[in-house]
């Protein structure tokens, strides 16, 4: 039963690691839901594969009660269908870190929010699974130096 916790490691902490998920990571909409993730190869590290933000703007939602019900719905529906892709990111070494914003101003009910987080993990595994047999092929000499070399997903930031 161990593989269905959320446990705190699962979590996105700090202020680093959100801003780095928000400059540098890709963002897509999936009603109610606007998702930001950032996929890099794992550096040997034994933390956690996937890790998950949860955001309910209180610009939507005043009520502090309403916003952890939410909130309470999002990460129960991500819990229990977090072990396909946690299988993932385990199985290609890929450390992901995820960030779901609710953007509606409706409250739907669980079964609509777990149908959209597993739309929503989903069309990850698959759209990553290309990118990962784009990176074997460049890994294999497939593709131009230009191209070669590149071992993360996310968008680069260098405005800096």
């Amino acid at each position: 039963m161990k593989f269905f916790s959320f446990s705190k490691k699962k979590h996105l902490c700090g202020k680093n690691n959100i801003t780095q998920l928000f400059e540098a990571g890709s963002a897509f909409v999936l009603y109610p839901f606007r998702v930001v993730y950032c996929v890099q190869n794992a550096q040997g590290t034994n933390n956690e594969q996937v890790k998950i933000l949860i955001s309910v703007p209180k610009k939507k939602h005043r009520r502090a009660n309403v916003r952890n019900h939410i909130k309470r719905l999002i990460r129960e529906s991500y819990r229990l269908n977090q072990h396909e892709f946690v299988n993932f990111a385990k199985n290609n070494n890929l450390t992901i870190s995820l960030g779901f914003q609710y953007i509606s101003e409706d409250v739907f009910k669980f079964n609509f929010i777990e149908k959209k987080i597993q739309e929503i993990l989903l069309s990850m595994i698959s759209h990553n699974s290309e990118k990962i047999l784009l990176s074997n092929r460049r890994e294999h000499g497939q593709f131009p130096d230009s191209m070669q070399g590149q071992n993360t997903f996310c968008k680069k930031n260098n405005s800096k």
